[in-house]
């Protein structure tokens, strides 16, 4: 898979697995992890607590940000190995 949205071990695997990840569920919106955010995502099991909810806007803006430069993206994800 190119991209995989989810939070706790559907996020740890994936990453593992080096494929990037947006952490969104049906309370929080936290965006496409990075190593500028994995600190906080880590520790919260890759749940966006006290973030916004999600909606139609911010998952858009996001998969544009994705689509936009996927190849980015994915050296993210491998780092984030």
């Amino acid at each position: 898979s190119g991209l995989v949205l989810g939070v706790g071990r559907v996020a740890i695997e994936s990453l593992a697995c080096g494929v990037p990840v947006l952490s969104v569920n049906q309370r929080y919106f936290g965006g496409l992890v990075s190593r500028g955010n994995y600190a906080f995502f880590r520790m919260n099991n890759f749940v966006a607590y006290g973030k916004d909810s999600p909606d139609e806007k911010k998952l858009t803006a996001s998969l544009n940000e994705y689509f936009s430069n996927t190849s980015y993206w994915q050296a993210e994800a491998r780092y984030l190995q």
